[in-house]
């Protein structure tokens, strides 16, 4: 028999069966046969593709060859073409985005299922999931799967026994009992990076051209901001691929956010943020892009809601891109007394993030660029009154602020009428008496 392939304690070889179809058959390396818990967890491997038999992405299991009496430990299921990271290398492809769709459209169906049924994998990389002649996808490998007592093992595949490296949830790294179904949202969203650029995806996720905002929360090192199960990813990723549909069609089809909003008040979080990361912009920043973010996310609690929903990467990349394109706004073109609802976002978005200092950091130098470096005075207004009022009250927070308001070396007239006797902060104090000496 040819071997197919091995893993930490069993190997695949091919064999062709009675009926001379070719199958292939998975069983335990002989050192392994005498050790309790690899024999377990082979077992319950068999029982778990029982109990997912029937669906049409989850490999099919054709034979159980298992005989404790005569230490035999083997199952038999159908055989694939290859697995998927072969597939992704095959030059004789070429893999358009329907097939690359398609794909992970499979994989996707498999993992809910599973999930519905209250099965983990635990173990996803392109290694474990198999291609057919005809493209269909098998997820295999289950060995990792609701294994509570996994030892650590070695092996070229795995880490420790806990799945495939670059693959698998920290929290998972750390313990294999960690592992929940957000673990397998997390290699969701790394065999979606995967699938989309056929490259190995990086352990941190800073930047993809399509799907960002799914793969960055599907990928998200706090389990708490990634899809509760395949189930909830499954949802937003069938939105997310709508829209992808739609802006490959045709780029007159690239909408700004002005015009998704003006179509779609109601528009979900996941897709506002995927046009507003697009960041197109047809007739002025400030109308296409500016102005209806800030009338979307048009208080603390909406903001909150939103980044909540996202996730904090996503949601603090969407303040940076908003500081970004107010820099490079034209000068001229936008109405200048509406400057002042640039400083209730910001200021809004300091409160509405307050689980997350690395946003509310951006919302404080936001603020600060406007009634500092542009001199806007119904800005500085604001900031003033945050200073004197002592909002800024976490000491981190404030060492920032003062750091960057003495970095930017900015100041305008108004501070002096701050009273320093009542900041609380030292830090911020003595930023501001230092840039009220210099003015």
């Amino acid at each position: 028999m040819d071997k197919i392939g091995s893993g930490a304690f069993a190997e695949v070889k091919a064999e062709i069966n009675e009926k001379g179809d070719e199958v292939a058959v998975k069983r335990i390396l002989e050192q392994y046969k005498d050790d309790e818990h690899y024999t377990h967890r082979f077992k319950k491997e068999v029982e778990m593709l029982k109990k997912l038999s029937g669906h049409p992405n989850i490999v099919p299991l054709v034979e159980e060859r298992i005989n404790e009496d005569k230490q035999e430990y083997a199952y038999v299921m159908k055989r694939a073409r290859c697995n998927l990271k072969e597939f992704m290398l095959e030059s004789s492809i070429e893999l358009t985005d329907n097939i690359r769709f398609s794909l992970f459209d499979q994989i996707v169906e498999a993992l809910a299922f599973a999930h519905s049924k209250d099965v983990l994998h635990r173990d996803l990389s392109p290694n474990n999931i198999l291609i057919t002649d005809n493209f269909t996808v098998w997820i295999a490998d289950f060995g990792l799967g609701k294994d509570y007592e996994a030892k650590s093992l070695g092996g070229k595949s795995s880490i420790a026994g806990h799945g495939t490296a670059v693959y698998v949830a920290p929290e998972q790294s750390e313990k294999l009992s960690n592992a929940t179904k957000k673990s397998d949202v997390y290699s969701l969203g790394k065999l979606l990076y995967f699938i989309l650029t056929g490259n190995e995806p990086p352990y941190v996720i800073t930047s993809v051209d399509r799907f960002e905002t799914l793969i960055k929360r599907s990928s998200s090192y706090q389990p708490e901001q990634r899809f509760k199960d395949a189930i909830d990813f499954k949802e937003e990723y069938e939105k997310a691929k709508q829209i992808q549909i739609i802006l490959g069609q045709d780029d007159k089809l690239n909408r700004t956010l002005g015009e998704l909003i003006s179509s779609n008040p109601k528009v979900s979080w996941n897709e506002f943020h995927e046009i507003a990361m697009k960041c197109n912009i047809i007739e002025h920043d400030w109308f296409d892009f500016i102005a209806p973010a800030m009338d979307t996310l048009k208080n603390m609690n909406v903001i909150y809601d939103y980044v909540e929903q996202i996730g904090e990467d996503a949601a603090l990349s969407f303040i940076k891109l908003f500081r970004e394109r107010l820099k490079k706004m034209p000068s001229i073109g936008w109405p200048f007394s509406e400057d002042r609802k640039i400083g209730v976002f910001a200021e809004n978005f300091y409160y509405g993030s307050y689980l997350y200092s690395s946003i509310r950091k951006e919302a404080l130098e936001l603020l600060w660029d406007w009634a500092a470096i542009e001199d806007r005075w119904a800005i500085q207004d604001r900031i003033i009154s945050m200073i004197e009022g002592n909002k800024i009250d976490e000491e981190s927070m404030a060492d920032h602020m003062a750091y960057y308001m003495l970095q930017t070396g900015r100041a305008f007239q108004k501070l002096k009428t701050i009273k320093t006797r009542l900041i609380k902060s030292d830090s911020i104090r003595r930023a501001v008496i230092n840039l009220q000496s210099n003015l």
